[in-house]
């Protein structure tokens, strides 16, 4: 998975469990729904991202999921958070959360584009060199 081609799913699941003041966490299904967003798809963008992404198995109804830094400040440790119990991020974190993914997109995007770019040179180098040697074996 990369943030790149995820980005239209990762920035609303961000900002939707780490602004929102009751819920902490949500099923894939409940978010998809509130957020108009695929399912299948969103599931895959948790599970993918573990790193941003708690998965919590419940016992009825499926996995929930949050992110991994408003978990971390839940303020009973040892007690299972219901909602509304783990403070939102503040303004900054999020702010800060949003930045380091939008910058690791960015970066896959130019890796892929200076890619492109040293694959294009090679070609025209091997291009040059059939050019200049072709017309002696032509002789």
């Amino acid at each position: 998975m990369n943030y790149s081609s995820n980005i239209d799913y990762l920035l609303p699941a961000i900002v939707y469990l780490g602004a929102n003041q009751h819920w902490w966490a949500r099923s894939s299904d409940e978010l998809a729904n509130e957020l108009s967003l695929d399912r299948q798809k969103l599931e895959a963008v948790f599970e993918g991202f573990p790193s941003l992404f708690r998965r919590k198995d419940r016992a009825e109804g499926g996995p929930v999921y949050s992110l991994q830094a408003r978990y971390a400040r839940r303020l009973v440790q040892d007690v299972k958070p219901k909602s509304g119990e783990i403070p939102p991020l503040s303004e900054s974190e999020l702010s800060m959360l949003l930045t380091f993914v939008s910058t690791l997109a960015d970066n896959e995007i130019r890796q892929r584009q200076n890619m492109v770019s040293v694959v294009a040179a090679i070609v025209a180098a091997l291009a040059a060199i059939v050019a200049a040697v072709l017309p002696g074996f032509l002789n």
